[in-house]
């Protein structure tokens, strides 16, 4: 609510308010939340140099700013309301909340700082992806990760993005352009339709949104996910799970409800899936690493 004043009435006061509140929330939620996004807008907003460097540095973010400064700001402050009271927006806000919602993922993968909060080399490492291998991404969002692990596997690898939402899949096309990735290939999704082969893929990689998808999936689309994932897998494929614990510390996390790390592979069991690996990064976030089992 105070950047929102700030960005309403440019009132310094509550800007310079909004960043002691950040700072004091960074660990128990990282940089990277919506808020903390809209720091990084412009300059103007107080971004750090190695932010603004990120963001200069990027196609994606380029856009986005335009949008953000321009038509997009009106949009963007009403998402921020709707997502900081937890309301369901109404269908003709919609469209502009997912412009909002995908400008702050790609503002997030634009963070230069992202790899040391949110551990991403160790992430990276802990999913066992070699060079050569088939990755696929799914809810690849801004693309942060499919471009990382899009440099392990190497021009002899391959990852796949999959998304249910064609712009941004765009920005992950762009991205991966710019940079010279000629190995990211993006992939639509409809609903939970999973469009891979079977036994076509040496990792599935699932950031985020495994608390979300359990929450609000019907128990038939949930097994329909989990078989697709264990029929795309390889023989001897990984299954790899990032998501944030329900709390830190006692201090429930931002975002709403969230698995605790014992439930995923109790649930997974029954699909074929055999929990092997589990990393705690940062105090916030677990990883869970499967191997494809019998179904």
């Amino acid at each position: 609510m105070l950047l929102q004043e700030y960005l309403v009435t440019q009132n310094t006061v509550a800007l310079q308010q909004a960043r002691a509140l950040l700072v004091e929330d960074v660990p128990h939620e990282p940089v990277g939340t919506v808020a903390s996004c809209l720091l990084w807008l412009c300059s103007d907003f107080g971004a750090p140099p190695q932010i603004q460097a990120g963001m200069a540095a990027s196609p994606n973010a380029s856009r986005l700013l335009a949008w953000l400064k321009g038509p997009g700001r009106v949009p963007f402050l009403k998402a921020l309301d709707d997502i900081a009271s937890n309301r369901l927006p109404d269908t003709a806000s919609m469209a502009h909340r997912s412009l909002a919602t995908l400008a702050t993922r790609v503002l997030v993968g634009c963070d230069p700082m992202r790899r040391t909060w949110d551990a991403a080399d160790s992430v990276v490492a802990g999913c066992g992806v070699h060079p050569g291998d088939t990755v696929a991404v799914l809810g690849a969002r801004s693309g942060y990760y499919t471009l990382r692990l899009s440099r392990v596997v190497g021009p002899q690898g391959t990852v796949l993005a999959l998304g249910s939402w064609q712009p941004e899949l765009g920005f992950i096309d762009q991205g991966a352009q710019a940079q010279g990735l000629l190995n990211v290939h993006t992939l639509q999704m409809h609903a939970r339709h999973i469009p891979l082969a079977r036994a076509s893929v040496d990792c599935i990689f699932f950031y985020g949104q495994m608390s979300r998808m359990y929450l609000s999936d019907s128990p038939e689309d949930l097994a329909g996910w989990a078989r697709a994932v264990h029929r795309a897998l390889r023989p001897n494929g990984r299954l790899v799970i990032v998501d944030a614990f329900p709390s830190v510390a006692g201090v429930p996390l931002a975002g709403g409800f969230r698995l605790a790390p014992s439930v995923v592979p109790t649930y997974l069991d029954q699909y074929g899936f055999v929990l092997k690996a589990y990393y705690r990064f940062t105090p916030q976030r677990y990883e869970l690493c499967f191997s494809k089992g019998a179904a």
